[in-house]
């Protein structure tokens, strides 16, 4: 249902969804996470964006495959890469580090 609206882009409903999902559950894992970055990337909803962002790549880090970083980099180029010290320039260099 979750990737129905993600993809119907139907965002706002999305995260309302996600929300409950993640009161329902205990653990959610990378997957259900790229959901959630997903609905937060498209909103442009950079604060909660980053919240999810360093929990995937600080303590799931050995989950974390190549379709997954994949994913990361995609959803980041949705935000402004203005200069060196902007958010999406920062965390594109830790994807990229974290590939090697």
């Amino acid at each position: 249902m979750l990737g129905d609206l993600i993809e119907a882009k139907a965002y706002s409903v999305a995260q309302i969804v996600y929300s409950e999902k993640q009161k329902a559950t205990k653990e959610m894992n990378v997957q259900d996470k790229l959901q959630g970055l997903s609905i937060l990337a498209n909103q442009l909803k950079q604060t909660e964006f980053d919240s999810i962002f360093e929990e995937i790549t600080s303590t799931q880090q050995a989950q974390i495959g190549s379709n997954e970083l994949t994913q990361l980099l995609t959803l980041l180029s949705l935000f402004p890469m203005q200069d060196m010290d902007s958010y999406s320039y920062k965390n594109t260099i830790k994807l990229y580090k974290m590939a090697e």
